[in-house]
């Protein structure tokens, strides 16, 4: 019985050290899986707060870049608003004296019509568009020689 007694006690023995080696190797492993985890979130943060900066920065850059196309347009109006006035000018002084003449030339025509375009497209019509419906119905005729003689 001894012996039986023997086996047994050394059987427990070994079943409670065998038992005692899984739970250390399963905490060993929990831990290690922990350690893991912590290390994950770290760098889920880190990636986290890099994409935020990432985002505050192009947003920035997407303000300042608005901002200057705010100033180009205001720019680009300003020019467009003096390009419609020199123009105007241009064309109103032509008309006038193609209008007194009382003819045009194809090639003055052409010219006219070349500097209407850019004045229309910036916003300007009303007289001048009516002296060029004036100019069109004007008698067309060959260049005129006389004319550029007297300035001479």
């Amino acid at each position: 019985m001894e012996l039986w007694q023997m086996l047994f006690g050394s059987g427990v023995v070994v079943v409670a050290i065998i038992n005692m080696i899984t739970q250390l190797i399963l905490w060993r492993s929990n831990r290690k899986a922990q350690q893991q985890d912590k290390a994950e979130e770290k760098e889920d943060a880190k990636e986290t707060h890099d994409f935020n900066e990432l985002k505050q920065c192009m947003d920035d850059g997407f303000t300042r870049l608005e901002s200057k196309f705010t100033v180009i347009d205001e720019k680009q109006d300003k020019q467009c608003a003096a390009l419609k006035a020199s123009l105007g000018n241009t064309i109103e002084h032509l008309a006038d004296k193609y209008i007194c003449r009382g003819s045009i030339t194809v090639d003055e025509l052409s010219k006219l019509e070349e500097l209407y375009e850019p004045y229309h497209l910036c916003g300007g019509n009303g007289t001048k568009t009516h002296l060029m419906e004036r100019c069109h119905a004007l008698p067309l005729c060959k260049a005129v020689v006389q004319e550029r003689e007297e300035t001479k």
